[in-house]
Order: C-alpha cells, then sequence, then structure tokens
C-alpha cells in the first residue's frame, strides 16, 4: 500500500549528492545569522546603550565612499599585518560595528577622540581627510606600542571599525573582541 521513495539520503551516492546542497545552505543560514545578529539585542558589554542620535550628519556620497574604502583598507591592513605577524586573523563582528561606526561619529562630531561608553578593547585615531587612508592609520598605530599591542593580541579574533568625518578629519574607531 505504502511505497518507499527513493530518498537520496539513504545511499552512499544519493549522500555524497546532497553535500553540496547542504553547505549552501549552511553558508545561506549562516549569512542571515550574521544580519539577525546586526539588527536584534545582543550582549551589552559590547552593544552602545546611548541615544542613537550621534548628531553626526551623513556627508555626500562620494565622501561616504571614500569612508568605505577606507573602511576596508583598514580591514585589509589589520589582516596583512597580523597575517605577516602570525597572528590568527581578525574576522568583522556585526555584533560589535554599530557600537564602534557611533562612536566614530560622535568623535567627529565633537573634533576629539571620544572614549567608549562600554567595557571594550579599542583603538582610535584621526587624520586630515587629505592623507586619510586604511595604510595610513595602521602606520600611525604602529608607531605606538600601546595601539600596536592590541592589534596584534591573539586573543582578539573580531573587529569592527567605525569611521566618520568631521572638523577636516577622517576619526577611526576600532573595537576588539575575543567572542
Amino acid at each position: 500500500m505504502f511505497r518507499q521513495s527513493p530518498a537520496p539520503w539513504y545511499t552512499p551516492q544519493g549522500l555524497r549528492d546532497l553535500l553540496p546542497s547542504a553547505s549552501v545552505l549552511l553558508t545561506v543560514a549562516g549569512l542571515l545569522m550574521s544580519l539577525l545578529m546586526a539588527v536584534l539585542p545582543g550582549n551589552p558589554e559590547t552593544e552602545d546603550p546611548g541615544d542613537p542620535d550621534t548628531g553626526y550628519v551623513q556627508p555626500a556620497p562620494d565622501v561616504q565612499a571614500g569612508l568605505e574604502n577606507t573602511r576596508t583598507d583598514i580591514n585589509a591592513a589589520l589582516i596583512e599585518l597580523r597575517y605577516k605577524e602570525g597572528v590568527r586573523p581578525l574576522f568583522p563582528a556585526p555584533h560589535l560595528q554599530l557600537a564602534a561606526q557611533r562612536l566614530a561619529e560622535r568623535s567627529a562630531v565633537a573634533g576629539q577622540q571620544l572614549p567608549s561608553p562600554n567595557n571594550v578593547t579599542m583603538v582610535q585615531h584621526h587624520l586630515p581627510v587629505e592623507s586619510a587612508s586604511g595604510h595610513a592609520f595602521l602606520e600611525a598605530w604602529l608607531h605606538s606600542p600601546a595601539h600596536t599591542a592590541p592589534l596584534l593580541d591573539a586573543r582578539y579574533a573580531f573587529s569592527a571599525v567605525g569611521v566618520a568625518v568631521g572638523h577636516g578629519e577622517v576619526w577611526v574607531a576600532v573595537q576588539l573582541s575575543a567572542e
């Protein structure tokens, strides 16, 4: 009366055929989880409890594109630096990104580096717009042992980079986390 359907996981060949689909499903699930982590409440130690309105005015699209290039360059420079020093790479941390960005924006509005309202490991700096680049920020940090130490600390596996512009300078806040 009941017919057994040839389900793919009943045979070794069927299971091998199913694995590529499973890897795609896991990749999509991972991306969805990353997006959810970025918008759902998370760890209060790493979140920014302050008012989301930093007073920051978004710059023109071409300036925003330049800031995003700086963020990308900083991430790439940190990966390269840690690779050269034999330290595991830093991975983007969606749960830290909003707090890092807000801090960079607040600093840009205030015209001075501000402390984080949270107990986090962080590196900050600001450079004139004309000379700001990911590699210029990394060079500045490498000339300071206090900045270099957390960037090369093997305990940290995740980072978030906030980048904003104000008072003729680009302001960067990098937050680091072990989890």
